[in-house]
């Protein structure tokens, strides 16, 4: 729940709402305006499994055992093509973004099955839904949570715990800047010819991205409702994301989308590389 991030969005709704909340976040100092405001803050890793289990016995001891909501938001990005990856870096991605969301709802389980009204969010993304070129790791992952999601939905429902997937889409948190344009491209990539092409696409990416306080508004009142959505999909480019994924039958949709498409235009002539050339 670091300052600009969807988490901390997230937060701020849910305890505009009357929640009482326990915010998380690895560095304390990133969450102090969220103390300010009145929001307990819980210094938190999710990749350390005696970390996991401290935080659950200090919520489980502020509530007397129960949770409502269980927020699985914490994340990493990693905009590399996997011929340029560096795979310590894509190991500690899956790390944070799917054995870390694994281990904390595996661990706050029994709190929620405490609760009248126990539901778990998993913040998924587009990307895990349709190909999006040199985001092969972050991708794979979303895709993992989307289907970790819908295994443990069906688990928990004898139990009356709901499990909601958020589909994201473009939303302008703190995640966006930290794209380095010259490092997705090393000297030698493959890609370097189609950088101005990226350093386009991402510009428009960022400029038609949902606020975060937008975000979370429609999150929390999907999250309020009687009978909430499975898949709740907001943010930028959801809509036509799902649209793909309803009427565009899947052969064709991971081939050949309309974002990649457009992306990898002319590359061959750009590269000198082509299907005839390469074995």
């Amino acid at each position: 729940c670091s300052a600009g991030s969807i988490g901390d969005a997230l937060a701020r709704e849910f305890h505009a709402r009357g929640f009482r909340v326990f915010a998380t976040s690895r560095n304390h100092e990133t969450m102090s305006t969220l103390a300010q405001e009145g929001i307990e803050t819980i210094k938190l890793d999710i990749t350390d499994d005696a970390d996991i289990q401290r935080v659950v016995r200090e919520v489980s001891m502020r509530t007397g055992g129960t949770l409502d909501v269980l927020v699985n938001n914490a994340g990493v990005g990693y905009s590399f093509s996997v011929a340029d990856s560096d795979m310590a870096k894509v190991r500690q991605l899956f790390d944070i973004n799917v054995v870390g969301h694994y281990a904390m709802t595996r661990a706050f389980i029994p709190l929620l099955l405490k609760s009248d009204r126990g539901v778990v969010l998993f913040t998924s993304s587009i990307g895990g839904i349709i190909p999006m070129p040199l985001n092969a790791a972050y991708s794979a992952s979303k895709a993992a949570i989307s289907a970790l999601s819908d295994t443990l939905r069906l688990e928990l429902a004898p139990f009356g715990v709901k499990v909601i997937n958020l589909v994201t889409g473009m939303v302008y948190s703190n995640l966006a800047p930290r794209v380095v344009i010259d490092e997705v491209f090393p000297d030698g990539s493959l890609y370097k010819p189609i950088q101005p092409n990226f350093v386009a696409m991402f510009a428009r990416s960022v400029e038609t991205s949902t606020p975060t306080d937008v975000y979370a508004k429609g999150v929390v009142d999907e999250v309020l409702k009687k009978s909430p959505a499975s898949w709740y999909w907001s943010g930028g480019l959801s809509t036509m994301t799902w649209l793909l994924s309803i009427f565009v039958p899947r052969g064709i949709s991971v081939r050949s989308p309309l974002p990649s498409w457009c992306f990898f235009a002319n590359i061959s002539d750009r590269t000198g590389f082509s299907r005839s050339s390469v074995v």
